[in-house]
């Protein structure tokens, strides 16, 4: 059920999801702008799931 006044939209609208990285574990940090999202993240049968005190952020953001 979605709350009254939210909207159903695809992820893809509003993120940048880039496969295939490999993420440097120099650039984890415990607070930052770029959240680090790992398959833990996505439940199998759909959903997202994020837990607090696993959180991590990657400081080493270049995409093009």
């Amino acid at each position: 059920m979605i709350p009254e006044g939210w909207l159903y939209e695809s992820l893809e609208q509003h993120i940048d999801i880039k496969h295939g990285f490999a993420f440097k574990s120099e650039y984890f940090a415990s607070q930052g702008f770029h959240i680090l999202l790992t398959p833990g993240n996505f439940e199998e049968e759909g959903g997202f799931r994020l837990i607090e005190e696993k959180r991590k952020y990657y400081t080493a953001i270049r995409f093009s």
